[in-house]
């Protein structure tokens, strides 16, 4: 069965908006008009960990590049003081017969705190800029600045800022690898698969290292660096979990950041955070999918224009100050 019949069978059933198993956020959320004037995001931080991650090159699964990047991104997740640092190693097969070696990493911030919530973004590269105009470019692989880089740069300052700073909840992270091994969009696509994307995360689903049971809900970032990017609701996480979904835009919506985050729906999109959904663990995902020019995705996905010279600083900012802000607010209720 195709990943989408899956979702649909999901949203076949008749939704009631429940109440979050949350406490009263912050005043923010009380109806009361405050705009957060402090933010420890360092959104240079986060452009430098993007720039860093491009240095290496392309992060195509088991290339040289990615395996300097994995062992960039461990040192991080250990300078950073978080626990139970995992590397989860396997090998897979591609669409296309590939067999690639794949890396899942993951992490935790306050391990014994049973109330969590996870990060989520991937890390490897598209190997084929199939979207390019030049046809010439469209067997190289990408450097993904955007697409891969930039949702490991945000969840990396997240960790920065929570991991020396007590929170009433425990944050898990995952980088999962081979998202974007799926199948090629320049060719035939009569045949098309969307499952053959997100193979890390579909390993790691049924694999996992982190307690599935201990997550209450989870924030997906992908494309989160684009060129004047918003980010309005995407559809199968706003229609499956739509209680979390309205807890963040309604945190974004008092602060200068609002306009980056559109309260209304966007495209469904195929992604990691799907594989969550499935599994009934609610997502914000936060990913562009609804941009001016395209309809969908930024201009430069899966082209070689996915590099540093495309991040919008801007972007990150917005995207990294408004998921500090709903992450201070938000608190359990006690089992």
């Amino acid at each position: 069965m195709m990943l989408r019949e899956k979702l649909s069978q999901i949203l076949s059933f008749p939704f009631e908006r429940k109440n979050p198993d949350v406490n009263s956020l912050m005043l923010i959320y009380n109806d009361k008009l405050i705009i957060r004037t402090f933010y420890e995001f360092n959104v240079e931080n986060a452009y430098s960990s993007i720039f860093k991650q491009t240095s290496f090159g392309p992060r195509v699964p088991g290339s040289h590049a990615s395996i300097e990047c994995k062992k960039w991104i461990l040192r991080k997740l250990k300078d950073y003081g978080t626990d139970n640092i995992t590397e989860q190693s396997t090998t897979l097969k591609a669409y296309n017969g590939d067999i690639i070696n794949v890396v899942n990493i993951s992490a935790q911030i306050y391990p014994n705190n049973i109330n969590r919530v996870l990060l989520l973004a991937h890390w490897d590269t598209r190997p084929w800029a199939d979207m390019d105009k030049c046809p010439d470019n469209r067997n190289k692989a990408i450097d993904g600045a955007n697409d891969g880089a930039s949702g490991v740069a945000i969840i990396l300052e997240l960790v920065r800022i929570f991991s020396k700073k007590p929170l009433p909840l425990g944050i898990d992270v995952l980088f999962v690898d081979a998202e974007d091994y799926g199948q090629r969009l320049d060719n035939d696509v009569s045949n098309y698969d969307d499952t053959s994307w997100c193979l890390g995360m579909q390993y790691w689903i049924n694999n996992p290292t982190l307690n599935l049971s201990n997550i209450k809900t989870a924030i997906h970032f992908d494309m989160v660096g684009g060129l004047n990017a918003t980010f309005p609701r995407e559809y199968f996480s706003d229609k499956i979990s739509c209680e979390y979904n309205d807890l963040f835009w309604n945190s974004v919506y008092y602060t200068e950041h609002s306009l980056r985050f559109p309260d209304k729906l966007g495209n469904a999109v195929i992604d990691d955070h799907v594989y969550l959904l499935l599994h009934k663990i609610p997502v914000i995902s936060i990913v562009e999918s609804s941009n001016p020019i395209t309809g969908c995705f930024s201009p430069t996905w899966h082209t070689l224009g996915d590099n540093i010279k495309n991040i919008d600083i801007n972007t990150l900012k917005a995207v990294g100050e408004a998921s500090e802000n709903f992450l201070k607010g938000l608190s359990f209720k006690s089992e």
